[in-house]
């Protein structure tokens, strides 16, 4: 029998040594034998109960990887007569749930007899399977206390509303006894975090969150400066006199205008390229075929060499297609070596309008006239920002409406 011990119910705190981050779990049954312990993570909303050995959690504790934490959830009321009644009725609906299945430990912490169990719950009582695993997973979570089970609603605010900050801090309680408190934050310190974020956010440098936080503690927080070397260190208040990072993420998630953030940091140009929204489509503007073609080129992967000489290397093709929007119909094609160009792009739109029987007849291929039915002009033209930029487009456009009028 190891010098220490646990029991159930006890909340263990395992800390990593590399990276600081933290895992709160607690033990929900441990064997006679004292050799088999289940457990479930109090702050993963997806955590089930898994199984490890007694003696590593005490190995744990004697190496100082974890240790036993006072872990009390203050919205579970323990005396019912100051509960609401409806209130009552939704924590006993859960409990009539799942009643069979908690009371069958240790059998109940497993899989697959667990999931047999829900499906029974389910017919019998028309639950969804997601609800009856929630109201398990509150139930473990709070301590196996039947008032676990009722209704979250203190999670619930006033939509839209920020309440005013008072004395009593505002918010959740914190995770762990040693983690900062915050402060309320009222009109000015909330102006204070947008100038943070617009000033070491929402710039070029494209510095993360964190190291913004920093630096908007370091220029509208501290106190004083303190001489080290020939720099000047902000001198900070203490930690329960400053706003957490984590009421900063909140604010900044609260107020975030994404576009605007992401224009601060990449520019326009790349905004525009890589993450503006796209409203629309040109093929919910086409009405039928020939209202419009869509015009493109692309370097073809290959390499021409001279029918004269083999070893003598031409270029590579450049290729010209034209499709018609609303049926994907390709109208139009046209290759050459000329790079694109406004000479290229006219080319390809010039065989739009070409009889393609003789056209593929010049290169030795016979089509029946219904195979390839386009020899006409669209009523618009859709191109990108090459080859139909600039003055030239003008008398095509002069073209394409004498043609449709």
């Amino acid at each position: 029998m190891p010098s220490r011990s646990i029991f159930e119910n006890q909340v263990i705190e395992w800390i990593s040594s590399e990276t600081d981050d933290r895992a709160v779990e607690r033990i929900l049954w441990i064997s006679q034998a004292n050799d088999v312990v289940f457990s479930i993570a109090l702050e993963d909303d997806k955590a089930f109960p898994v199984m490890k050995t007694y003696t590593e959690i005490i190995a744990g504790i004697e190496a100082n990887l974890c240790k036993p934490i006072d872990w009390i959830n203050s919205n579970i009321p323990l005396l019912e007569h100051s509960i609401d009644h409806d209130h009552l009725l939704l924590r006993d609906k859960a409990w009539d749930a799942i009643r069979d299945i908690v009371s069958d430990e240790p059998d109940c912490f497993d899989k697959k007899w667990r999931g047999i169990r829900v499906r029974e719950v389910q017919e019998k009582t028309g639950l969804h399977k997601s609800t009856i695993y929630r109201y398990l997973r509150r139930f473990w979570q709070g301590g196996k206390l039947k008032n676990a089970l009722l209704p979250h609603y203190y999670n619930c605010g006033d939509y839209g509303t920020d309440r005013a900050p008072g004395k009593a801090k505002r918010g959740r309680p914190r995770k762990f006894e040693d983690g900062p408190t915050g402060i309320n934050i009222d009109e000015e310190t909330k102006q204070l975090l947008r100038s943070g974020i617009r000033l070491f956010y929402n710039n070029r440098e494209k510095a993360p969150l964190k190291h913004a936080y920093q630096k908007t503690l370091e220029k509208f927080f501290a106190t004083g400066f303190r001489q080290d070397g020939k720099a000047l260190v902000p001198i900070l208040p203490p930690p329960d006199k400053l706003p957490t990072f984590g009421q900063y993420r909140y604010w900044f998630k609260k107020e975030l205008d994404l576009e605007d953030s992401l224009k601060s940091r990449l520019g326009k140009k790349q905004y525009a390229l890589k993450y503006r929204p796209i409203l629309g489509s040109s093929t919910h503007e086409s009405f039928g075929p020939g209202s419009r073609f869509q015009i493109d080129a692309t370097v073809a992967d290959v390499f021409l060499v001279s029918e004269y000489r083999r070893d003598w290397i031409i270029g590579r093709p450049i290729i010209y297609i034209v499709i018609d929007v609303f049926s994907r119909y390709i109208v139009g094609l046209y290759i050459g070596l000329e790079g694109p160009s406004w000479i290229g792009a006219m080319m390809a739109l010039a065989n739009t309008t070409m009889d393609k029987v003789r056209f593929c007849a010049q290169y030795g291929i016979d089509i029946e006239p219904e195979e390839w039915i386009c020899s006409h002009l669209p009523q618009k033209l859709t191109a990108d920002r090459g080859e139909l930029e600039g003055h030239k487009p003008s008398h095509l456009q002069a073209i394409l409406l004498m043609f449709w009028v």
